[in-house]
This record gives C-alpha cells, sequence and structure tokens, in this order.
C-alpha cells in the first residue's frame, strides 16, 4: 500500500483537495485565474514541507500545479487533472520503478 501511495493515493487525495476544494470555493470563475493561483501556491507550499524551503522546488511544484488547476477549470472535471498528476508521479520515479520491477 506504502508503494501505491505517491502514484495512485496521493495524486487522487491532493487534487480533491486542490483542485475540488479549493477551487471551488475560493474565486471561482475568477476573470484572473486566481482561484488557479491559489490552487498552485497552496499545493506549492505543502510539498515544501518535503523538500524544506527552496525558491526553485517553490517554482516547480507551483507551476506544475498551475497546469493542473487550469486544466481541471478547463475541463470542469477533476479527472483529466488526476491522470495527468499520476503520469507526472509515474515519469518522476520512472527510474525507481524500473530498479524494483525490472532489475536482475
Amino acid at each position: 500500500m506504502v508503494a501505491l501511495q505517491p502514484f495512485i493515493i496521493g495524486p487522487i487525495l491532493e487534487e480533491l483537495v486542490y483542485r475540488g476544494v479549493l477551487m471551488t470555493s475560493f474565486f471561482e470563475k475568477s476573470k484572473f485565474y486566481l482561484d488557479c493561483l491559489l490552487s498552485a501556491v497552496m499545493f506549492s507550499v505543502a510539498h515544501l514541507s518535503s523538500y524544506g524551503f527552496s525558491l526553485e522546488v517553490f517554482k516547480n511544484y507551483a507551476f506544475l500545479g498551475l497546469i493542473l488547476a487550469i486544466l481541471f477549470r478547463k475541463t470542469r472535471s477533476i479527472y483529466p487533472s488526476i491522470l495527468v498528476h499520476m503520469a507526472w508521479n509515474i515519469y518522476l520515479s520512472w527510474h525507481l520503478i524500473a530498479f524494483v520491477f525490472f532489475a536482475q
């Protein structure tokens, strides 16, 4: 179960919170995309606890959060952002996945 957390459980829960709850509770459909910005910043801040504060890490997570937020807003569905989030986490961890499952 622990192995599934970053690839399945984490993306589902994070998307439900940062896109599903935040974006539909604050600044919904703001013409200035404030809902997307809030979601992206909160997503990034939450991930800083894993790495310590770094402007580079903050920018990277905020950028990913913004992409996921805009995807959620444009499609009006949580499923595309969940799938992209899962795919991104798998992509970032592919070397670890390959080592665990395909190492001789």
